[in-house]
C-alpha cells in the first residue's frame, strides 16, 4: 500500500502540472511516477471538479478557462 504522504505529493503535483500547463491534453504518461493509481485518481478528481474535461479512456483535456 502506498504511503499517504507519497499519495498526496502526487496528488499536489498532478494538479499544478495540469493548471499551469494551458489547454492540452493530458494522460497518465505525462507523469513519470511510480504512483499510477494516485495519477489516475488525481486526474479523475480534477475531472469532478470541471479541471479537466474526459475526452476517451485514458485522455482528459484542460477545460478552458473563460475571463469575462
Amino acid at each position: 500500500m502506498a504511503d499517504i504522504h507519497c499519495v498526496a505529493a502526487t496528488a499536489a503535483l498532478v494538479r499544478a502540472r495540469v493548471e499551469g500547463g494551458g489547454e492540452r491534453l493530458w494522460q497518465l504518461a505525462d507523469f513519470p511516477t511510480d504512483q499510477a493509481g494516485a495519477v489516475a485518481q488525481a486526474l479523475s478528481r480534477l475531472a469532478r471538479e470541471g479541471a479537466l474535461d474526459r475526452v476517451a479512456r485514458g485522455y482528459a483535456r484542460a477545460a478552458p478557462r473563460f475571463v469575462f
